[in-house]
């Protein structure tokens, strides 16, 4: 408050000739010594004079000045010589630690940086925004994170360069930026700096014109208040006296995005707001005498005011359910509803919270917000208890009749819980598990899920009793064969019998006929039973002409007898479905679901052909054409015609006249050979009818006049013959050929009459004109162009270099048997033999050896036993080499030893070059101590890379780009799933599965590089054994199967990925399976390689072990399994003088389909066919 000025300043009259940073220093001096002593100055203009000239001094005010540093620090600022004064930069070094913190320089020099610019506020804002996580960095100063003394102090200074912006900043942006800085700087300052200096600054924005601030704005505040652990006395009412007052009301403000963050924070501010309530109350208490009449006050007092906040934030609430817009609804459920009804109490919460929330779900067309309130439901029931059960209990039912299967998951996963909760009496559950349990039946994997789930919780809530008198009836009739674990989820989801079809249960639910449907299905049920009861044929009634067509149609898409009791079981949900299905409108259920019309929609140009005529091309059709067509008999166009209704759900017109004959009965569907994969999982394959059948049901085809005869076409056939097989695939060639030429789209002409074919489809847009297929049936011309589109795929994915498609898994050997046939020994190696492993599509394959060398072999260049095989060419490393694989399109090799060397060569320039030294095309180095050694590698092509995939020893999995050389990306596994021993890729290149010495099997998603499931597999006895996996593969038709090889008994498991299941186990050992693995040499046999194939439409295993014999399982018919190659006996060329027989047979054990070899002894024969000797390093 004083000017204080230099004496040299005062003894030339206030005008010194030459200022210097001296004079400045002792002016500091005097202001540090009075700040330090609460405003006593240390001169008067009197005592400074008398201290110019030494007569006066100031140590009795610098004494009373409590910190020695400081007192140090002004006394060197106010010595009386210029000369022993220090500068402002050495005061600053000298005091580091002591008077000024450690951050002091560093703020110091920011912000004199800061202020040197000149930046409007806005400016400034977003300079500290762009620096604030620098700022905050710098300012930890120990190594382990921790802030020094004082850092809420430098976090002040922050915070007011923020505030003091705060108020002049002109755009919502800044204001955004500068609440962003307070919630990240709110952590870490004192509970009085939220109070005081950062909430009248949220408050002032919640009432900003912007809604996007005054959504952030009441963020922050409910963030900030939260973080509030002490109150003072005063502040106790702060919620009723200062925040809801200035807050304003939320639910009515204009900006949805206002009323979305209020519902978000609702409850945190309520229960905030609780809590201060209880410490004002806490403190109260502390204070307050001992009589009890102060405490009846205190008490009442308390109660009065939880009263009135209740009924204050009631008011919000109330206001808040009845706002229409659904992201209000879902933030309320997501975030607020459980917390308020604790915060009312059980009567309060059902009167507010839960008869509002019943309305939220008279939202028909909001499915994510049907599914929410199933989410929130079961916090809100365990709130509120038992008394909410009336009201909630026909939510559940509507739940589970929802259009979307998602809600229904998520319906039966709320009703699994409150179960849990013991909230359901007896009756109720056995009454809901009669409702849930058929929906194992639905072709919905998390549906069946969820059922089995539920019935899991209501068992652990039953008695034995209950379980066997209530329970065992409702699940009986949707298992294949009994199950005595019924706790046991894995086993229960086993032998659960097949889920009705995706494409029959759609089908079903669209038509509207369906009363009539079930009616048939009824009388259909019941001849069965009497039949089976009976022990006749079974004979159906004929179907009606309106029901013909749909069943025929329920043929084409697979529906058997045990799939019609099914549907009988879920009668009551498909009806509601169909009954749900009626109240979406067309245009909405298209808008809701994303479907998107292209002719609405401004500036889209078509690009391509397009398929339709339209009405100038329609007119153009001659007449003598347009009589021919009238005059054909209606039973030729009509039935096709139906086809296409039938298959695309769509009305006949009304000009085609509608005749089918009715459908006798349900023949049998010839099965279809597997393609290859397809990407399109939702379409169904329609499957061909079977030549039987094409001679018994004439109405299948329909002939007319095909275009004129050519070399590539087949004159048409009599009316009373029918179409042979080869007649009515050329026919399908034609005219898909026709159908899927781009020129030939707007006009198709038959040679010989002029013919214009066209299709008859009724599309939204009008009627228009499209090729009529009348050469065979449209479910036939559907599948041949599925067939054509996955040979189209394959081509595709051949060009894109996709070479993992070549791969065994996707190969078929149809009627290929191995023989056993030795074909000759390789001897070159010095060492075992580690990996072996082949070039597609080539005589080519390769060996990888721990004598430090790769060599490449070419199959066809091996000739007899007694000859010497030389190898193609010899690559030398050193090390012990692992593991190896072709890469670069199979031009490279890649090899990686022990020594943690991974060498990538190129086969046709080391093939020129001579003697063994092949000069490598790339080299890698891996640190063994930190990654450990590559035990497997695989090659990934996906999406244009070009990536080698390595998995260590240590559980190390990382990928290499081979253009650059350089890792990619680094995954690691738990160390304690133990050494990683195999490794297996899925031939799509989307998981990888590891295998490891204590038995774990875990799959990574490549796609994401995450870890997505993981299991053991262990023994079964009271001590359980450790199974090391020395072997996978993936399996080759079932996409989420794995297989895998484990130690012992030469044991073989089959494994589900999605519920880590064991589906199949192939048992080579003469002990019982499921035994556990003993001293005894039978039962340290191992099965240590694997491959796969399909043979006949069949997935084939072929394992090699350490009992020397190569076997080959047939996982669909156990009767075609066989020994290829027979256990020998180490050390003698002949076989064992007991000669043995092998049988295979498939049984159910324990949930577990094991397919099992039997020895039967058999008698001694001099040679045997498949024989091998038994050489070390020979390979068959």
């Amino acid at each position: 408050q004083l000017p204080y000025s230099h004496k040299q300043r005062l003894r030339s009259g206030g005008h010194a000739t030459h200022i210097t940073s001296a004079m400045d220093i002792f002016s500091l001096g005097c202001v540090i010594a009075e700040l330090f002593t609460d405003g006593r100055p240390v001169f008067d203009l009197s005592q400074l004079l008398e201290y110019c000239n030494g007569e006066y001094s100031p140590d009795p005010v610098i004494k009373k000045i409590k910190d020695k540093a400081v007192r140090h620090l002004v006394r060197g600022m106010l010595k009386l010589n210029p000369q022993e004064r220090h500068t402002a930069e050495e005061y600053l070094t000298g005091n580091k630690g002591v008077i000024f913190p450690e951050h002091f320089s560093f703020l110091h020099n920011y912000f004199k940086h800061f202020t040197a610019s000149s930046n409007t506020p806005d400016q400034s804002v977003q300079k500290l925004y762009r620096d604030i996580e620098a700022i905050l960095a710098n300012l930890l100063i120990d190594k382990e994170g921790s802030r020094e003394d004082g850092y809420g102090d430098a976090l002040m200074i922050i915070l007011a360069a923020v505030t003091c912006h705060l108020r002049v900043v002109k755009f919502a942006v800044s204001k955004l930026q500068a609440l962003e800085m307070i919630q990240k700087i709110s952590h870490d300052v004192t509970d009085e700096c939220i109070l005081e200096r950062i909430l009248p600054y949220l408050i002032l924005l919640v009432k900003d014109k912007w809604g996007s601030v005054r959504s952030k704005a009441i963020r922050v505040l409910t963030h900030c208040l939260k973080l509030i652990r002490r109150l003072p006395r005063s502040d106790f009412n702060l919620f009723p006296v200062y925040v809801l007052p200035n807050l304003g009301h939320p639910p009515s403000d204009p900006d949805i995005n206002v009323q979305v963050a209020f519902a978000e924070c609702v409850a945190d501010l309520a229960l905030t707001a609780h809590r201060f309530l209880e410490l004002g109350q806490l403190m109260t208490n502390q204070e307050a005498d001992e009589s009890t009449v102060m405490n009846y006050q205190i008490q009442d007092s308390y109660d009065s005011e939880l009263n009135q906040l209740q009924e204050c934030f009631q008011s919000l609430t109330e206001h808040l359910l009845s706002v229409h817009e659904t992201p209000v609804k879902k933030s309320f459920l997501k975030f607020s509803a459980v917390k308020l009804c604790d915060f009312f109490g059980p009567q309060r919460a059902k009167e507010v919270v839960l008869s509002h929330m019943v309305t939220f779900l008279n939202d028909k067309l909001d499915w994510e917000l049907h599914g929410t309130f199933f989410e929130a439901i079961v916090g809100v029931a365990k709130s509120i208890g038992e008394h909410g059960l009336s009201i909630l209990e026909p939510l559940l039912q509507q739940g589970l009749s929802d259009p979307e299967e998602a809600v229904i998951c998520k319906a039966i996963g709320a009703m699994t819980a409150l179960c849990e909760s013991k909230l359901f009496q007896k009756d109720c559950l056995i009454n809901y598990l009669g409702t849930i349990f058929p929906f194992v039946l639905h072709p919905n994997i998390w549906v069946r899920y969820g059922a089995v789930g539920f019935l899991y919780s209501v068992v652990q809530e039953l008695d034995d009793i209950d379980v066997l008198c209530y329970v065992m009836p409702k699940v009986e009739p949707f298992l294949k064969h009994p199950v005595i674990q019924i706790t046991n989820q894995l086993v229960l989801l086993n032998a659960l019998k097949e889920p009705i079809p995706r494409a029959v249960l759609d089908y079903v639910v669209k038509q509207p006929s369906i009363e009539d449907i079930f009616e048939c299905l009824t009388d259909r049920q019941v001849s069965r039973n009497l039949s089976q009861q009976q022990g006749r044929p079974v004979k159906y009634k004929p179907l009606t002409e309106k029901l013909a067509p749909i069943f025929k149609k329920l043929q084409m898409l697979e529906l058997t007898e045990e799939h019609e009791n099914s549907l009988m079981a879920l009668k009551g949900h498909i009806l509601k479905q169909h009954e749900n299905r009626s109240l979406y409108p067309d245009h909405l259920d298209g808008q809701q679901r994303g479907v998107v019309d292209c002719e609405k929609v401004e500036g889209v140009v078509s690009r391509g052909t397009s398929l339709v005529f339209d009405n100038s091309t329609s007119n153009q059709l001659s007449s003598a054409s347009r009589n021919k067509r009238q005059s054909k008999p209606a039973t030729k166009e009509s039935s096709t015609s139906n086809d296409w209704d039938i298959m695309f759900g769509e009305p006949q017109p009304p000009s085609v006249a509608v005749s089918s004959p009715p459908m006798a009965s349900m023949a049998p569907v010839a099965p279809v050979a597997p393609g290859p994969p397809s990407r399109s999982s939702n379409i169904p394959i329609i499957k061909e009818p079977s030549p039987e059948h094409m001679h018994k049901s004439p109405s299948l085809l329909h002939k007319i006049t095909p275009p004129s005869p050519s070399p590539s076409t087949t004159p048409p056939p009599s009316r009373n013959t029918a179409l042979t097989e080869e007649q009515l695939t050329q026919s399908n060639d034609h005219l898909l050929s026709e159908s899927l030429s781009p020129m030939k789209t707007h006009k198709r002409t038959s040679s010989s009459e002029g013919q214009t074919i066209s299709i008859s489809r009724r599309l939204n847009t009008g009627d228009v004109q499209m090729p009529h297929l009348d050469q065979t049936t449209c479910a036939q011309n559907l599948r041949k162009l599925l067939h054509t589109k996955k040979q189209q795929y394959l081509e595709d994915m051949r060009a894109m270099d996709h070479e993992l498609l070549k791969s065994a898994a996707f190969q078929s050997f149809p009627g290929w048997s191995p023989k056993g046939q030795l074909i000759a020994h390789i001897q070159e190696h010095k060492e075992p033999i580690n990996k072996v492993f082949a070039l597609p599509d080539s005589t080519i394959f390769a060996t990888v050896s721990s004598d430090g060398t790769t060599k490449v072999w070419d199959t066809s260049k091996l000739e007899g036993r007694n000859l010497i095989n030389k190898a193609k060419f010899t690559y030398t490393q050193g090390g012990q080499i692992k593991t190896g694989m072709f890469c670069n399109n199979f031009r490279s090799i890649a090899s990686a030893s022990s020594s943690g060397n991974i060498h990538v060569f190129d086969i046709e320039v080391a093939s020129k070059q001579k003697g063994s030294n092949r000069r490598q095309h790339m080299e890698l180095l891996v640190d063994v101590e930190k990654t450990g050694v590559v035990v497997e590698m695989a090659h990934f092509t996906s999406g244009g890379q070009n990536v080698v995939c390595c998995c260590s020893n240590k559980g190390k999995l990382f990928g290499v780009d081979l253009r650059c050389g350089e890792r990619v990306w680094n995954l690691s596994n738990n160390v304690k799933y133990g050494l990683c021993l195999s490794m297996a890729v899925d031939p799509l290149e989307n998981w990888v599965a590891i295998g490891t010495s204590l038995g774990y099997h875990i799959i990574w998603d490549m796609r994401f590089h995450l870890p997505i499931s993981n299991w053991q597999h262990t023994g079964h006895g009271t001590r359980p054994h450790v199974h090391s996996v020395h072997q996978l593969c993936s399996h080759p038709s079932h996409p989420s199967s794995l297989i895998s090889a484990v130690s012992g008994n030469n044991e073989v498991s089959v494994w589900d990925m999605e519920t880590a299941s064991r589906r199949q186990m192939l048992w080579a050992s003469p002990t019982q399976p499921f035994s556990e693995m003993t001293s005894q040499p039978q039962q340290q046999e191992t099965v240590r390689a694997l491959a796969t194939c399909i043979i006949d439409n069949c997935p084939v295993v072929l394992s090699g072990g350490t009992d020397k014999a190569i076997r080959l399982w047939n996982l669909s018919e156990p009767t075609q399994c066989g020994c290829v190659v027979r256990p020998g006996t180490p050390g003698s060329v002949q076989f064992n003088s007991r000669r043995f027989t092998y049988d295979y047979k498939s049984q159910i054990i324990e949930g577990v389909d094991v397919l099992r070899e039997l020895r039967v002894s058999s008698p001694p024969t001099l040679s045997s066919a498949g024989g091998v000797n038994p050489i070390i390093g020979g390979v068959g």
